[in-house]
């Protein structure tokens, strides 16, 4: 504690300055203040300013990223879904045109009965010069889980509507059977 019978520093201005006879107590140095090279002490660096448009432009990313994100990701799966079994219809029914036989029969599951034998003896005999297939449906049940509807144009034949019938193995389609006459998905 210090003596009051002590007289208390009297603070002395620089050369020039008026003198007003202001005294104060003893110096204590501020916490977080440091001293300069010079020997005289400097306040800290200011704290840094948060950007408040990061935080905000963060969230509206997340908010509005994330779920296009989750959006694409199923427009993909769906869109897989629906043109797998037309891709893969067609690659088959190119291999037979092609009289590539023998892989488009390797390309058929084989625990499916019926097949392609009757579609790939058709095309041996009565070449078709062109195929399209326009419409599709996934089923809920049965051997086929999906089915493509269209017509082959056999050079002698004509125009004959054809289901070609197919079931997923693994993340692929496999045709299972291609029948030849059968109008519509249903028996």
């Amino acid at each position: 504690m210090p003596d009051s019978s002590q007289p208390r520093a009297v603070w002395t201005p620089p050369p020039g300055a008026p003198i007003d006879n202001q005294t104060f107590e003893p110096y204590t140095p501020t916490p977080g203040l440091a001293p300069a090279s010079s020997g005289q002490w400097v306040a800290p660096p200011a704290p840094p300013k948060s950007n408040k448009w990061k935080k905000t432009l963060l969230i509206v990313g997340l908010v509005v990223g994330l779920p296009l994100i989750g959006i694409g990701a199923c427009s993909y799966w769906a869109y897989d879904l629906f043109t797998g079994p037309t891709n893969e219809a067609n690659r088959v029914v190119q291999l037979v045109q092609d009289q590539q036989y023998d892989e488009a029969l390797s390309s058929v599951d084989p625990s499916c009965s019926g097949g392609i034998d009757e579609f790939v003896e058709q095309a041996k005999t009565d070449h078709f010069a062109e195929f399209f297939f326009i419409t599709f449906e996934l089923a809920t049940g049965g051997v086929a889980e999906s089915s493509v509807q269209g017509s082959i144009f056999f050079e002698q034949q004509g125009e004959v509507e054809t289901r070609i019938e197919l079931k997923p193995d693994g993340g692929d389609w496999r045709v299972c059977r291609i029948r030849l006459g059968v109008t519509g998905f249903q028996d």
